[in-house]
């Protein structure tokens, strides 16, 4: 009897404890039969839902959700009674006896025999109205902080829109500061900009370069004639005209007027004389709509070293003013140097090339065929340089040039030493030095680093036509002498 007892005493003892938390739970605990009934309820049950305990036992659970979701309810506890499902947790909206509402986390449990063999469900249910009101505030803060983004998102879109504008209004405003409106041709700003920088590569590295003063004969007439409409047509078919003939390095800008000028990087005066009398020829030819033949005068001025802006400026303009009073439709050159006027005495301008002149022999046959070849070659290395000819073009030019430039200075000075020429010494280290720098100049414009009008400059310019024209006519009076005592 004893060993019986101790087993039933543990069990009410163990039942009673099980029943003290049933009714001290801080959650609803209840259960719901086959019927959907509740079948049992605790004390905090009945708190939550305002309804005494006692009142509680039979309802039916679905009367205690909220009305909109009584038929899902009702679906699931059916569903959820025969599936045999263990363990169901859901939120779910309640109705109190009061009218007011809550949100409760429920979770159920199936008992297959629940009561009279039914299966039923034992429940759990907590207040989690807190918890979804702090959800809903922050999904309505969620969803502000989405409104503020995308407004964000727009004002950022607007205002690179608006700096997208901005942009493209100043690359106008930039453009028209660089640009002449009509013509489209640089502006005088723009092209003093280049003139400045220009100088500086004259100043730091001797590349040449060259002024083309430009003015439409005449043009008045056109103005006055046929009306400043036609006259803006002349001014941009002009324009048309010099970039065509123009190499893509050469600056064309309006300088007010009818007046334009011409920045020639890498060009000597010689290159620039050619390019004035190109673009001379083809506005001579040209058949302006409405108005017929026109007429420009061109006045040409290499940069000197040292020389400022205003002075280079200054003696194109005095050979343009020149050219129109000398009848117009002329190119005219400031060669008031001495090397700049035998360069400028070398030009042929019908032809536009470098013209051999019988003043230039040197009574010698083989050195005066020998000058005359350097000639053709350096015609040729002209034709290239105004023709933008690529290098792969060009490279055989430039290595037959130098190769027979070679030839005329060793045969050169075995005719200096021949007829005992006291300057043979020093001519012949004259070109020693030419020597060694076309070489350097042929290998750095090899590589890509040096232009074509810079290499031309140098071959064409400074060692055949200038030291031709300077240093190998001070032994020509000697040859003369030995020719004349052979007689």
């Amino acid at each position: 009897m004893t060993e019986r007892r101790i087993p039933e005493a543990t069990f009410r003892e163990q039942e009673g404890l099980l029943r003290l938390v049933f009714n001290n739970s801080s959650v609803a605990i209840f259960s719901i039969d086959s019927s959907g009934r509740i079948g049992t309820a605790n004390q905090r049950m009945a708190e939550l839902f305002l309804i005494p305990v006692e009142t509680l036992i039979g309802k039916e659970y679905v009367d205690l959700v909220d009305p909109v979701d009584q038929d899902i309810a009702r679906r699931n506890v059916a569903e959820h009674l025969a599936s045999g499902q263990q363990n169901v947790s859901l939120e779910r909206h309640y109705w109190r006896s009061n009218g007011t509402a809550f949100w409760g986390q429920l979770t159920a449990r199936h008992m297959p025999a629940y009561k009279d063999g039914r299966a039923g469900l034992v429940c759990v249910l907590s207040d989690i109205t807190e918890r979804k009101i702090a959800e809903q505030h922050l999904a309505e803060r969620s969803g502000e902080l989405e409104i503020l983004n995308q407004e964000l998102t727009n004002t950022v879109a607007a205002l690179a829109a608006s700096n997208a504008e901005l942009v493209e209004a100043r690359e106008k405003l930039e453009h028209l500061a660089r640009h002449d409106a009509l013509t489209g041709a640089w502006s005088r700003i723009r092209i003093e900009e280049s003139v400045q920088q220009e100088m500086l590569r004259n100043s730091r590295y001797g590349h040449p370069v060259s002024l083309i003063f430009i003015d439409l004969d005449h043009f008045k007439r056109v103005n006055d004639g046929y009306g400043h409409a036609v006259g803006d047509e002349v001014l941009k078919s002009f324009c048309d005209i010099a970039q065509k003939c123009m190499r893509s390095t050469d600056l064309l800008g309006r300088w007010g007027g009818e007046e334009f000028v011409i920045v020639t990087p890498n060009s000597g005066l010689m290159i620039a004389i050619l390019l004035a009398e190109r673009i001379r020829k083809a506005v001579m030819a040209y058949d302006f709509p409405g108005v017929g033949r026109v007429t420009a005068s061109f006045g040409v001025a290499e940069y000197r070293e040292d020389e400022t802006w205003e002075s280079w400026l200054c003696r194109s303009d005095a050979a343009l003013y020149a050219a129109k009073e000398g009848g117009r439709n002329r190119v005219v050159t400031d060669a008031c140097e001495a090397d700049e006027a035998d360069e400028a005495e070398l030009l042929d301008l019908s032809f536009l090339r470098l013209v051999w002149r019988s003043t230039y022999e040197s009574g010698h046959a083989l050195l005066d065929t020998q000058h005359r070849n350097l000639f053709e070659h350096a015609n040729n290395l002209l034709i290239a340089v105004i023709g933008e000819r690529p290098t792969d073009e060009v490279a055989p030019q430039i290595e037959a040039l130098v190769s027979d430039l070679l030839d005329h200075f060793r045969d050169e000075e075995a005719v200096f030493r021949s007829i005992g020429y006291s300057g043979a010494d020093e001519h012949a280290q004259t070109h020693q030095g030419l020597i060694d720098r076309a070489g350097e100049l042929v290998a750095i414009f090899t590589s890509g680093e040096l232009a074509l009008g810079d290499l031309f400059n140098f071959l064409a310019y400074d060692v055949v036509a200038k030291h031709m024209l300077s240093e190998d006519r001070k032994f020509f009076g000697h040859i003369q002498a030995v020719r004349d005592t052979a007689v």
